[in-house]
């Protein structure tokens, strides 16, 4: 993109297409409605980042102990998973 259409955009000159919209939300993992609309949640969030954030949530409420027991019950898991996949 041109330096010539991001200011025609910028002047309110020239509309952003469909397209630039969602190779810019793309690329920023940002949310197309947000760019468009300016609501919801600015970036766009998948379920494993959902899930992601839960796990990280019930990790700093555990105590020390019970953080490093999660720690190595998710390793195992690690190696349960890698074993079926190597079959």
């Amino acid at each position: 993109m041109s330096q010539s259409y991001f200011s025609e955009v910028e002047t309110g000159e020239r509309n952003v297409g469909r397209r630039i919209v969602h190779l810019i939300a793309t690329e920023y993992n940002v949310n197309e409605d947000w760019l468009l609309t300016g609501k919801g949640e600015m970036f766009a969030t998948s379920e494993t980042d959902i899930r992601l954030r839960q796990l990280i949530t019930v990790f700093y409420e555990l105590d020390e102990i019970l953080q490093e027991y999660l720690l190595q019950q998710g390793k195992e898991l690690l190696k349960i998973q890698k074993e079926k996949m190597d079959k």
